[in-house]
């Protein structure tokens, strides 16, 4: 109580300095201190919420401001502070127009990064607020990972930094708290793997980054792996696979395991030996996997992959023939 008060009482003594918003307010407000101060930070709060395209100075001023505060004792509002004042410069509402600034003449991308790359440093220099039992703050520190990393991803950006963006990116794609923010990073992390320019160049990598944006609905993820594996039948099967969805990877590798591609039928039989094909229990139910085992399809394209001189096939063979004398 008394960090929020005196949190609030900085607020109060901010707005002081606003040409006729401590005299709107000495006039608006109950009596009481208290009172005055929780209305002052509610009216800031909506100020800033709602992005009144009058008030954008207004706003950026606030904003600016608060960033001024000792991160010692108000780093979580200072952190929000940064966070969204580099909101209001990504999306174009307030620009800089004082020649003397320091950031005078950056691009919008530019001064967001900044703006981001100080509040990530409130966490970093404050390691006890990720400690709290408050998920907010690691809400933040994602949405900041994953802004920074997009504008360090993007040539458009102008702020190519690839190593720097796979950090950030890394970061959000583990600790997103919604599945949406998670999909973005690791299509942004695709993207890199995809890049030779990155240095980082794995197209495997990249696919598994891409599978699990585009199991997570990302649309333009799924959109690319399809540039990438057209009709592969073969990688279609890991992408259902990545998913467990067996009855799906079945069906793209029968075809291309009829027109002789070994490989398929090798994963074919082995998918109908391990019983988890066609019935979704199995995944769960050892005795319901046994029981789905399907011998007599897997012995059948393992035969045509052993005839077509798969050495590993041969081996399976074996050992579903021991298997079945010991039963």
């Amino acid at each position: 109580m008394k960090r929020t008060l005196a949190f609030l009482m900085a607020i109060l003594l901010l707005a002081a300095a606003l040409p006729g918003v401590a005299e709107e307010w000495e006039d608006a407000c109950s009596p009481t201190l208290e009172d005055q101060l929780v209305e002052m930070s509610a009216w800031i709060q909506e100020a800033i919420k709602a992005r009144n395209e009058e008030d954008y100075a207004r706003e950026a001023f606030l904003l600016q401001r608060i960033t001024g505060y000792s991160t010692e004792l108000f780093p979580d509002e200072v952190a929000w502070a940064w966070a969204e004042l580099g909101d209001l410069y990504l999306e174009g509402l307030y620009q800089i127009e004082d020649e003397e600034n320091v950031n005078f003449g950056k691009t919008a991308e530019e001064l967001a990064a900044v703006c981001y790359e100080q509040a990530r440093k409130v966490y970093d220099e404050n390691p006890e607020i990720g400690r709290r039992d408050d998920e907010r703050h690691m809400i933040l520190q994602t949405k900041l990972a994953l802004k920074l990393g997009k504008l360090y991803a993007s040539p458009e950006s102008g702020l190519m930094d690839y190593e720097k963006a796979v950090s950030q990116l890394d970061f959000a794609a583990r600790l997103s708290w919604t599945e949406e923010e998670s999909a973005e990073a690791h299509y942004w992390l695709g993207l890199i793997y995809l890049d030779a320019d990155s240095g980082r160049m794995d197209e495997r990598e990249a696919r598994n980054e891409l599978y699990q944006a585009a199991h997570a609905g990302h649309e333009a993820a799924f959109q690319k792996l399809k540039e990438l594996i057209g009709d592969d039948a073969w990688e279609w099967a890991q992408y259902y696979l990545w998913d467990n969805d067996f009855d799906a990877a079945v069906q793209v590798l029968l075809p291309a395991a009829e027109q002789g591609n070994v490989e398929c039928m090798k994963r074919l039989a082995s998918l109908y030996y391990s019983g988890l094909v066609g019935n979704p229990a199995a995944l769960y139910d050892d005795a319901v996997r046994e029981k789905n085992r399907n011998r007599e399809l897997a012995c059948y394209w393992f035969e045509k992959a052993a005839d077509a001189g798969d050495e590993e096939a041969l081996e399976w063979l074996e050992e579903i023939g021991t298997e079945g004398k010991n039963e």
